[in-house]
């Protein structure tokens, strides 16, 4: 079985956005796109070297020098150097708490104070940029500015990110997209204590468009393995323990309050409200909608607000998207929803697709298996529901704001007394009029459990001690 490169994944995603062919998808990421960042700009050299990183793993091309590409379809200026060709331009300017991006030439500005973490999301926000302006069709957002203003977003809590900040005992679950982002972020803040990295699944050749940490040399391996040894060397008070297993299966889960704070990143809905079962104390959880858009939650209980379960519920859409997966692999319904693949259910796979064997299929994820034969033309039935992976900046920006709310609020201790729910677009200027203080969900299968609802006041309390949203 052919599995899915990096480079159709992309293909796939933009055929999809753009309604087109996936052949000529995959030729209009055929670009090559220059850098230029002004050389006595710390900011924007450091800038400059994440986009090539992040836009790299979507483009076939991105280099900060004219030297082997005379004619790059786009180029990107940050900071006040000049042009140094005839491409189309992207201007990019970094001043004391603003970045601001635009197809107008803008003037530069020496930065002071904006943290390498922001600088980081003006690199996603800048790949996004150079795709509506290299891809023809694309209609998403506008073609205006972007502008990425730390004080409007975070207010005075700007001047506490380069504080020392102990996360202790923290269990991270998805060592996927967003957990190499969060990772890729976190390493530019002064954290100790130790992360506990989850994630059963192994590295494959279509991760390698979206997972910051990860190349050739890791396909195959276990993901939170490849993941600790890949990051480890950038933390220097943070200690990273791998564990190639599902969180209900960590040797340290018990029945009392192991579970004091978690990092959510898995690649499903079912599987977050799964995780919000293991009763964690404190969730910080960013998620995709594909290409779209991207989704941070936050919650510490006792809640007073929505849970994982809440904010994830179960949609008709989804349910028809695991029943289609079902019919497609020859399996039930439940089978799906459990996640991963057994041993019994690879036999029945294999049998109406002989061109497998149980052996690579055990332990693989249904989605990944679905998604893989989608690729390849194989379904068997009429519907073609796909499974689109988001475009690494996309991945990056989710797990970069998770990495700044979780040093944010840490250091508060308090619930999220602005938000707990946050709507963004990788395409548009973040919106703080986005954020919401999202209720509980009525008839959510978690906070409407009276039996979970105990469990959750034996563990951190029965009376909300967080202060009343204003």
């Amino acid at each position: 079985m052919n599995i899915l490169t990096a480079a159709e994944e992309n293909g796939k995603t933009l055929a999809a956005l753009l309604g087109i062919d996936e052949g000529e998808a995959t030729e209009l990421l055929n670009l090559t796109v220059l850098i230029s960042a002004d050389t006595d700009d710390s900011a924007a050299l450091f800038m400059a070297q994440r986009l090539v990183e992040i836009l790299s793993r979507t483009v076939s091309c991105v280099t900060p020098t004219l030297q082997g590409c005379p004619k790059p379809s786009v180029e990107v200026v940050i900071g006040t150097r000049a042009r140094s060709s005839s491409a189309a331009k992207i201007w990019v300017s970094i001043s004391d708490s603003r970045i601001l991006i635009s197809d107008t030439i803008l003037d530069g500005k020496k930065p002071s104070s904006v943290h390498k973490s922001f600088l980081i999301l003006g690199a996603c926000y800048t790949s996004a940029y150079v795709m509506k302006v290299a891809v023809g069709g694309l209609q998403l957002g506008h073609r205006g500015s972007i502008i990425i203003d730390e004080h409007e977003l975070l207010g005075d809590d700007r001047f506490t990110l380069n504080n020392a900040v102990d996360i202790e005992n923290t269990y991270l679950a998805g060592g996927g997209a967003i957990g190499n982002a969060f990772l890729y972020a976190l390493r530019f803040f002064n954290v100790s204590g130790r992360l506990n990295i989850v994630d059963p699944k192994k590295v494959r050749d279509g991760n390698l468009n979206r997972c910051m940490f990860f190349n050739k040399a890791d396909i195959g391996f276990q993901k939170a393995e490849r993941l600790v040894q890949a990051a480890q060397p950038f933390f220097e008070k943070l200690e990273l323990v791998g564990h190639n297993t599902v969180l209900n299966e960590v040797p340290e889960r018990s029945h009392g309050s192991w579970l004091k704070r978690l990092i959510v990143a898995v690649d499903s809905r079912r599987a977050r409200r799964t995780l919000q079962n293991e009763h964690p104390g404190e969730v910080f959880d960013a998620s995709t909608t594909d290409y779209r858009e991207v989704v941070f939650h936050h919650h510490r209980q006792p809640a007073v607000g929505a849970c994982l379960s809440c904010i994830y519920h179960e949609e008709p859409l989804e349910h028809a998207h695991e029943k289609h997966v079902a019919d497609v692999l020859g399996v039930s319904v439940s089978d799906v929803q459990s996640g991963f693949i057994t041993d019994i259910t690879a036999e029945l796979i294999c049998a109406k697709y002989p061109q497998l064997t149980p052996r690579e299929l055990a332990g693989k994820a249904y989605d990944t298996l679905f998604k893989q034969l989608c690729g390849e033309g194989q379904l068997k039935t009429s519907e073609d529901l796909q499974v689109l992976a988001p475009f690494s900046f996309v991945s990056v920006l989710a797990g970069t704001y998770q990495a700044i709310e979780l040093v944010r609020r840490i250091q508060k201790n308090v619930q999220g007394h602005e938000f707990n729910y946050w709507r963004l677009s990788p395409w548009a200027s973040p919106q703080v009029r986005l954020r919401s203080m999202r209720p509980r969900l009525s008839g959510c299968e978690f906070c409407g459990d009276e039996v979970q609802k105990k469990v959750t006041e034996l563990l951190w309390g029965g009376k909300s001690r967080h202060p009343t949203h204003r």
